[in-house]
């Protein structure tokens, strides 16, 4: 899963509530609002990497589950069946057809890129433009000339998030689309978290 990819998932599970306490411009208020008073999401989604001429690259598609602060479980079901779940400290990577799991801690594998500053170590205003859009479209620009996107924008309809926009500097664009979401669900204990399967390879950090 691309670092912006994961950018999605830090941005609806992250500790936005605490990140964006402080001052805020006033284009971020209903954005700050509704991720903060959606304390868990799942559904079906729908992801399609375009090009530049907005050509379909690849698409796939299945089901997650988002729980604050931290927590997801992203279940691929095509066209490759693969798994990324989060427990908020730990990050899984299971690739079924490869019978191989990465592990990594979530702050290394966001380490550099804009995620890590939606951890609550810095205020939204030090580090990203934020601009409504239209009503329900809100789009985030990184200050950091270092940063590996150059825009985001995400879509909100009744207060829930129902597409994200992520822009490369690449010309490339990951749209997720979001379907069937029920909001503040409950979920079974273990539910974000993953044990390999026995005899598939584990790579990853020591200690994990």
């Amino acid at each position: 899963m691309c670092r912006s990819v994961l950018l999605v998932l830090v941005l609806l599970t992250g500790g936005l509530s605490g990140l964006w306490a402080g001052s805020v411009h006033a284009a971020a208020e209903d954005l700050a609002d509704a991720l903060a008073n959606t304390r868990a999401l799942a559904g079906v989604f729908e992801q399609r990497l375009l090009d530049s001429d907005d050509t379909v690259i690849e698409a796939s598609r299945g089901s997650f589950a988002l729980q604050r602060p931290g927590k997801f479980r992203w279940d691929y079901e095509q066209p490759y069946v693969q798994q990324v779940i989060s427990d908020g400290q730990t990050l899984w990577h299971y690739d079924r057809d490869l019978a191989q799991v990465t592990v990594r801690s979530v702050g290394t594998a966001l380490s550099g890129t804009p995620a890590a500053l939606l951890s609550g170590a810095t205020e939204l205003d030090d580090s990203f433009v934020v601009r409504e859009l239209e009503p329900g479209r809100y789009g985030l620009e990184p200050k950091a000339a270092e940063a590996e996107f150059e825009s985001a924008t995400v879509e909100l309809e009744d207060g829930v998030v129902t597409a994200l926009d992520i822009q490369d500097a690449l010309g490339q664009r990951t749209r997720i689309e979001f379907f069937d979401v029920a909001r503040n669900v409950s979920f079974k204990a273990g539910w974000f978290e993953f044990e390999p399967p026995p005899g598939v390879e584990v790579v990853g950090e020591a200690g994990l």
